[in-house]
């Protein structure tokens, strides 16, 4: 009888993790900052280099780190920020110490707003095959900073989603 009370409470709390996951993400989906991605993209680089994400080139200089030593271009993946063909903003980071690299993705919405999404690249197992996520605490972080007033907003959201 206690072992199928454990189990009812895990199951209880999974569904609540999952209700506010998703709510999460519906709330973050629906975000847009009120200024343009190049506004944004300095603290966004600043929050993977503080999570240790090695950042590439111009980058690195972004968050006063110095430049690439120019031979480290021949090694490791990652790239800096670029132009992506819908015309937002792209960059990946080298792998941090627990073997994650970050994608960044920017686009501009309207003149005055953007959105910013973070997404971990994991290596999965010994396969070569990498699998993406989309990582919302760590885009939540960024809203925290930027605009607390919309994170407390969505936090509110998210709490109510997740009872």
């Amino acid at each position: 009888m206690a072992v199928a009370a454990l189990l009812l409470a895990d199951g209880c709390s999974l569904g609540a993790y999952g209700r506010r996951e998703a709510s999460l993400r519906q709330a973050l989906d629906a975000h847009q900052f009120g200024r343009p991605c190049q506004e944004v993209w300095p603290t966004a680089l600043r929050l993977l280099d503080e999570r240790g994400c090695d950042l590439v080139g111009r980058d690195r200089a972004a968050v006063g780190k110095p430049g690439d030593p120019w031979w480290r271009h021949l090694v490791g993946s990652g790239f800096e920020t670029r132009r992506a063909s819908d015309g937002g903003l792209l960059m990946e980071s080298r792998r941090n110490s627990t073997g994650i690299r970050y994608r960044l993705e920017g686009k501009d919405e309207t003149r005055e707003s953007c959105r910013v999404r973070f997404f971990a690249i994991r290596q999965t197992g010994e396969a070569p095959e990498e699998r993406s996520s989309r990582d919302l605490a760590l885009e939540l972080v960024l809203v925290r900073q930027l605009e607390p007033m919309a994170a407390t907003r969505i936090d509110a959201a998210v709490d109510s989603a997740g009872r």
